[in-house]
């Protein structure tokens, strides 16, 4: 407008007309390309184009939505990596505390461990744990480039995490992530080897054939973990004690109790046989029921203890009981 403001065209429904040229889109990704080359980070910018047509950069700034890769993030856009984020998996879509971090590090490591796979350094974890923005990934992408990955792995976020499972679904078209890992042999054999070490055939049995059985063992697996410990004396004793139990214990525990949680999952896969047409919001529910969800029993907990905050009506035993 000759002096200034704005003017608003209205275009008919159904138009075909585009805003802009292919040319003067062509200009405008030269200029965004020009301005990222200049900062070196992508930015956010402003532009114009003056009724003669030339193109006007009016303001530039950091992309500050842009959400940050790990450090060691391929820059060619050829050598494409996709990334799990742990804090989703885990219901916890805040950074993870510093804490937090080295604690699944450890167990990272300890799992590395028991498959034949050490670490020179236990507390930075494997190699396959990312950082970025306070939250943890898994650097899927040795698992979307394998047959047996892609068989197995969205299956297993059905279950725990059906949205990523729709993402990991959707990256199997992509050429930069195609297969290369042609063979089931090695992971199934990897697989049977640790199964078979820590019974899980037997495990599964106890599991469906006696229920109870199988939860006391895994309480005694719980109680296993602070068994010939000790007890330090001081802050730095703790912390060694606490990092020796998740590089070392925790890591052998986690696969003692797998078939026992295996077999959880097979039966709720199993409930959805027997009721293929049965809506899967209610068979959530009515799973999610049945006594013994340690995911039911620590949101009830929880929920004692938000309703209670002051531990007048017995939420004081609830806290202590998520603590120990």
């Amino acid at each position: 407008m000759p002096d200034g403001g704005t003017e608003t065209v209205n275009l008919p429904d159904g138009s075909e007309t585009a805003c802009l040229t292919d040319a003067q889109i062509e200009d405008l990704a030269a200029l965004g390309d020009q301005v990222e080359k200049h900062y070196g980070r992508p930015q956010d910018i402003e532009w114009a184009i003056e009724p003669g047509g030339r193109l006007w950069l009016t303001q530039a700034r950091p992309i500050t939505t842009l959400y940050p890769l790990p450090t060691d993030a391929p820059d060619s856009p050829d050598e494409l990596r996709a990334y799990l984020n742990v804090n989703v998996a885990q219901g916890m879509f805040r950074p993870f505390t510093p804490m937090g971090l080295a604690a699944f590090r450890l167990l990272g490591s300890g799992v590395a461990d028991l498959l034949h796979h050490p670490v020179a350094d236990a507390r930075q974890g494997p190699p396959i744990l990312k950082e970025a923005g306070g939250r943890l990934f898994v650097d899927a992408t040795a698992i979307i480039r394998s047959k047996i990955g892609r068989d197995i792995m969205p299956r297993m976020l059905d279950v725990m995490e059906a949205r990523s499972s729709a993402i990991m679904r959707s990256l199997f078209d992509e050429p930069r992530l195609s297969v290369i890992h042609k063979s089931r042999r090695p992971v199934l054999s990897a697989v049977v080897r640790v199964g078979v070490r820590f019974g899980a055939p037997q495990q599964i049995g106890r599991a469906f054939a006696r229920p109870a059985a199988a939860r006391e063992y895994v309480r005694n697996l719980e109680k296993s973990l602070h068994e010939g410990v000790g007890q330090p004396s001081d802050a730095a004793g703790h912390l060694r004690a606490a990092e020796w139990i998740l590089n070392n214990r925790t890591s052998r525990i986690i696969p003692s109790v797998m078939p026992t949680m295996a077999a959880g999952t097979l039966a709720y896969v199993l409930a959805g046989r027997l009721i293929p047409d049965a809506d899967q919001d209610l068979r959530r529910a009515v799973l999610r029921a049945m006594p013994y969800n340690v995911t039911t029993e620590m949101d009830l907990s929880l929920w004692r203890l938000a309703s209670d905050p002051h531990g007048r009506g017995g939420s004081r035993r609830a806290g202590g009981h998520l603590g120990g």
